[in-house]
């Protein structure tokens, strides 16, 4: 089956040839092999004309039982074929695996047999077999000719299978106009995948059999896909044929979201021309496109909704979250709007937990951001967000000290603070100050450095100073 038929043209061909073996006549074997038919189907047709035509017909009924069989035919089944009547019961006997001769030759795409069968009778709607109708197996093999032959016959594109779908999935563009000339019904599925796709004829297509009161349903879900996958041609036909620009998919996120997040500018563009909400949150994130945009550093996309003045709740967290993850670029577009609007100068509660996101996560570059922060405005003594009362970012960049892989970058962490005169003084509730933190860590470095800028020993379980330092054996302190 595989073979499509090779090995038995092959065989056709050497019957032909066998008279001519042994002999040393090679005009008349050049002569036979330049005749030899160049395909299984035009073999089949000379065996015909070269049949005397009182036996023509039963040949015929034979090459039938051959292209039907799953295995070569005896010579006394054969000879039993050509005692049968070819008729409409015979064209239709149901078996095998493609369960009628017509769905076979449909799959295989023999066009001119397919055509020889239904002229005899076949019934073009005949069930059953792998692909259960014979043009659902056309469709399926992407067989255009066969196809137009069996919808040529009223072959029944609506017999509970979606072979629509399947020409879709097929990228059959062609095949999908013939089914759709034949009013197929446009599934959920069909829509869905050719949206996903992008094939714009393929969805023009469709449309015109998608009856009105569901046209704005199926454009309105389809839309996030084609929104999520750049495809600007049909997010623009989705809009024309009255889809939301404010629907939601199942995520509860909405097609600016997925633009925004891809950072595709021109389907942002469109779809806030549109009308499309970009201070609408998310059902399951509780984020807005604007914050999608900064955290996917969609750097363009940002700047155009940067220009629709976002939702200062959202502006903060995505200023919060670049601090953390270290992404200058996006922080630096942050800090000059919010100087531009003169949004965070009045918020240093944001600018801190700003400073204290760098600070814990000790990213490559947070030193960058801490300068970028001190720059506009933050106060490099603010309590550092959730770490504890009286915690200051000099004590949060302290704490990592005893941390063997991370305490070279707090190390450079500090010495920014120190170089914009952190309060030197000001301590942990529990832990106490900067200088009670280096002595724990020792870290006789940075100990010299805070006594040089005016620290001062805060008694830690009622040791001195001198006695913290013998306890753990720093001479240099000492």
């Amino acid at each position: 089956m595989n073979a499509h038929g090779m090995f038995r043209w092959v065989t056709c061909q050497l019957y032909a040839l066998e008279p001519l073996l042994g002999t040393r006549d090679h005009d008349a074997l050049r002569k036979t092999l330049k005749s030899l038919p160049a395909t299984l189907d035009e073999t089949y047709a000379r065996i015909i004309r070269n049949t005397p035509e009182a036996l023509r017909e039963k040949a015929q009924r034979v090459l039938y039982f051959l292209l039907y069989s799953e295995a070569p035919l005896l010579a006394e089944e054969a000879s039993e074929i050509t005692k049968m009547d070819v008729n409409a019961v015979i064209v239709n006997a149901e078996g095998g695996h493609y369960g009628n001769a017509l769905q076979a030759a449909a799959f295989q795409g023999y066009a001119n047999i397919v055509s020889h069968l239904l002229k005899g009778g076949a019934n073009v709607d005949a069930q059953g077999g792998q692909y259960k109708t014979a043009l659902a197996a056309a469709v399926e093999a992407s067989h255009e000719d066969v196809t137009k032959i069996l919808l040529n016959w009223d072959a029944n594109v609506n017999n509970g299978q979606d072979i629509l779908l399947t020409a879709v999935l097929n990228r059959k563009t062609s095949i999908v106009g013939l089914l759709i000339g034949k009013s197929a019904n446009v599934s959920r599925e069909a829509f869905k995948w050719a949206c996903q796709i992008g094939n714009l004829t393929t969805i023009h297509l469709l449309l015109k059999n998608i009856q009105s009161t569901d046209t704005i349903n199926y454009c309105s879900k389809r839309l996030h896909d084609a929104c999520k996958r750049g495809y600007y041609d049909v997010v623009q036909t989705l809009i024309r044929s009255k889809a939301n620009v404010n629907a939601r998919d199942w995520h509860g996120l909405s097609a600016l979201y997925y633009a925004a997040s891809h950072n595709h500018v021109k389907i942002v563009k469109l779809l806030l021309e549109n009308g499309a909400s970009f201070n609408q949150e998310d059902e399951e994130f509780e984020k807005d496109p604007f914050y999608a945009s900064c955290t996917n550093r969609a750097m363009e996309t940002m700047s155009i909704l940067l220009m629709k003045d976002p939702d200062p709740l959202f502006f903060d967290e995505a200023l919060e979250s670049a601090s953390y993850s270290a992404d200058i670029e996006v922080l630096e577009l942050l800090l000059k709007t919010a100087k531009r609007e003169q949004q965070n100068q009045t918020n240093p509660v944001v600018l801190a937990q700003a400073m204290y996101n760098a600070i814990l996560s000790l990213h490559e570059g947070c030193d960058t951001v801490l300068r970028l922060l001190l720059q506009h405005g933050a106060d490099v003594d603010a309590i550092a967000g959730d770490a504890g009362k009286n915690t200051t970012m000099l004590c949060c960049a302290a704490l990592w000290l005893q941390d063997d892989e991370r305490k070279a970058k707090a190390m450079v962490v500090i010495e920014v603070l120190l170089e914009h005169h952190a309060n030197v003084n000001k301590g942990h509730t529990f832990l106490g100050t900067p200088l009670n933190m280096a002595m724990r860590a020792k870290n006789y470095k940075l100990v010299n450095i805070l006594l040089a800028k005016g620290a001062k020993w805060t008694p830690y379980f009622g040791m001195c100073m001198q006695h913290t330092a013998y306890r753990r054996k720093l001479e240099e302190v000492k």
